[in-house]
C-alpha cells in the first residue's frame, strides 16, 4: 500500500459488518472491531483531515441508511495515540461526488477503546455514512478479506454540509471503522380501547414499533396525564379529562418523528338533560339515554310518582359529568284529591 496507507496485519475477523434490526426495532449498519485497530488514516501524510466514504461492500452489509429517522447513536473504536478526533457525516452520491448533508462532530476519540456518542442526527433514507477524520493518526477504516469491500476518499480538507467533495483514490479490501444505530419515526397499530370517561384517567395501551426516545404522548394534542414505556411495541398512556363528549386521536412522539393512532378514542359521560315538566318515567327514560342515572326523588306537597312533573333537578342541565352520574329531581303536581269530611 502506497502513501500513508498502511497495511500491518488483516483484520478480516475483526471486520463484523451488520445490517440488523426488524420491524419495529432500532436498525444498526455499518461494521466495527472488537479489538483496537491499526491507525491507518493519516490525510496522505499532510496531517489535515479529509472525507472518506463506503464505495462497495458485499451484498449482506450496508453503509447506506435504510430507512429514515434519527441517528440515535454511533461508535468507532479507536487507535492507540492522543489527539484522535472523528467527524460522522452523512451524504448523497451525485455521480462521481459526493453531497455532504449534514453531520455530527468532530468528536474527541479515548484511545485504544470503543467510542461511542449519542447524538440526534436526521437522516433519510439512502443517505451515505461517511467519516471525516482529524489530522491526527486514526482508523477511519478496516481491513477486510472480502473482496466486495472498497472505500474511497480524497480532498485534504474536512468538507462543509451542503458542499460537494470528489474522491480522489480508492482501497480495496477495507470498510469504514464505524456503525450507527437509526431510530426509524413511530408507528402505532392499535389501541387496547377506544372510549373512557370525560373525567379522564382511562389506562390505554398503545401497540405499535418504535417506542423508543418518546418525547410526549398526546390525545388530539392534550397531553396524556402521564405515559409508561414498556417496550419498543408498547406504551401505556392514561387519557386526559374532556369537557365535552368529543372524539380524540391518540398521538406518539418521539425524537423520531410523529404518529397517529388508526381508531379515535372517544370520550363518554353523562349529558344530563333538561328534566324539566318531565315525568319520572320519561325522566328516567331520558337518563339512561343521556349516560346518566337516576337519584334521589323528593316529593313536592306529596307529589304523585306517576302524575309528577319534575320542577327541580340537580346537577343542572347540559353539564357533562362522568358516566354513570345520578341526577336527583323534586316532583310537583298529580297528588290525589282527598274528600272533604264534614
Amino acid at each position: 500500500m502506497k502513501g500513508i496507507w498502511r497495511r500491518a496485519l488483516l483484520l478480516g475477523a475483526v471486520a463484523s459488518l451488520t445490517v440488523c434490526g426488524s420491524a419495529g426495532a432500532q436498525v444498526e449498519i455499518g461494521a466495527f472491531t472488537d479489538s483496537t485497530p491499526e491507525a491507518t488514516c493519516n490525510a496522505e501524510g499532510q496531517g489535515a483531515p479529509f472525507d472518506i466514504a463506503q464505495l462497495s461492500t458485499a451484498p449482506d452489509a450496508t453503509f447506506v441508511a435504510p430507512v429514515s429517522g434519527v441517528i440515535t447513536s454511533w461508535k468507532t473504536f479507536a487507535a492507540d495515540g492522543a489527539g484522535q478526533t472523528m467527524n460522522l457525516k452523512l451524504a448523497g452520491l451525485f455521480e462521481s461526488q459526493y453531497l455532504i448533508r449534514r453531520h455530527d462532530g468532530p468528536r474527541a476519540l479515548a484511545p485504544g477503546q470503543l467510542n461511542t456518542f449519542r447524538t440526534l442526527l436526521p437522516v433519510e433514507r439512502g443517505d451515505m455514512i461517511t467519516l471525516s477524520p482529524g489530522a491526527a493518526p486514526t482508523a477511519c477504516f478496516l481491513f477486510s478479506d472480502r473482496q466486495a469491500d472498497s472505500v474511497t476518499f480524497g480532498g485534504n480538507v474536512d468538507t462543509p454540509d451542503g458542499q460537494r467533495w470528489q474522491p480522489a483514490r480508492d482501497i480495496e479490501g477495507a470498510v469504514l471503522n464505524v456503525a450507527v444505530t437509526i431510530l426509524p419515526p413511530p408507528r402505532i397499530t392499535a389501541i387496547s380501547t377506544t372510549q373512557g370517561s370525560v373525567a379522564g384517567g382511562t389506562p390505554v395501551v398503545v401497540a405499535g414499533a418504535n417506542f423508543a426516545e418518546v418525547r410526549s404522548v398526546t390525545f388530539s394534542g392534550v397531553p396524556a396525564l402521564s405515559y409508561s414505556v414498556a417496550s419498543e411495541g408498547q406504551l401505556t398512556a392514561v387519557a386526559p379529562p374532556n369537557t365535552q363528549l368529543t372524539s380524540r386521536t391518540i398521538e406518539v412522539t418521539t425524537v423520531a418523528g410523529k404518529d397517529s393512532a388508526p381508531q379515535t378514542f372517544n370520550y363518554i359521560g353523562c349529558a344530563v338533560p333538561n328534566l324539566k315538566k318531565a315525568t319520572l318515567k320519561e325522566a328516567k327514560s331520558e337518563l339512561a339515554s343521556a349516560g346518566c342515572a337516576l337519584g334521589k326523588v323528593k316529593r313536592l306537597k306529596k307529589a304523585s310518582l306517576k302524575k309528577g312533573k319534575v320542577t327541580r333537578q340537580s346537577p343542572a342541565p347540559y353539564s357533562i359529568l362522568p358516566p354513570g352520574t345520578k341526577v336527583s329531581v323534586s316532583l310537583k303536581g298529580g297528588a290525589k284529591k282527598h274528600r272533604k269530611h264534614r
